[in-house]
């Protein structure tokens, strides 16, 4: 059991290790405010017009495609990958999202875990969180689907030669939901 637990927070640190690493490696990797014009001019473009039918599914192939489409097309997973790439543009804003709960003693994250095309691993794609009422998370199970009440803040987040800024959610609200 200790092992089973000291693997579990194992894990935990190397996602907080990670989340910054991928919050730059999404914003390089994934050009997402063109999947997202493309995807708008597709639409755009298909309604009545049988022969554009292949434009969705072009922009499908663009640079960063790898994002499932259902996380494209749903309103939380649009508004964390807005955050991701511009988070002083949401700073103080009270977002809700509905999405995967992670945690462990005393860290928490909110989002999702997906696998790009052409990558071997899973990444995460989401947000970290801070939790002032414990009590607020004490019935969340950990990889649960939960609707959540936050307000972005930012942060300054260090890693060796560089520094960006990093949104966190502060989670006011969190409701489990059915799976």
């Amino acid at each position: 059991m200790k092992l089973k637990k000291i693997g579990f927070n194992v894990l935990i640190v190397a996602m907080v290790i990670l989340i910054g690493v991928n919050i730059y490696y999404i914003s390089q990797r994934f050009d997402l405010g063109s999947i997202f014009a493309a995807k708008e001019n597709a639409h755009e473009e298909d309604a009545g017009h049988e022969e554009d039918a292949g434009h969705e599914e072009d922009a499908d192939h663009e640079e960063g495609a790898g994002i499932p489409r259902d996380l494209l097309e749903s309103e939380s997973g649009k508004k964390v990958i807005d955050i991701l790439n511009a988070p002083d543009k949401f700073k103080g804003e009270k977002v809700t999202l509905e999405l995967e709960f992670f945690k462990s003693e005393d860290q928490f994250f909110a989002g999702y875990l997906v696998k790009p095309e052409g990558e071997e691993h899973e990444q995460f794609l989401g947000l970290m969180c801070e939790v002032e009422d414990l009590e607020l998370v004490k019935d969340i199970k950990h990889e649960g689907k939960v609707s959540l009440v936050a307000t972005v803040e930012v942060v300054e987040n260090e890693h060796g030669d560089h520094h960006h800024e990093m949104p966190v959610l502060k989670l006011e609200e969190i409701t489990a939901l059915a799976e």
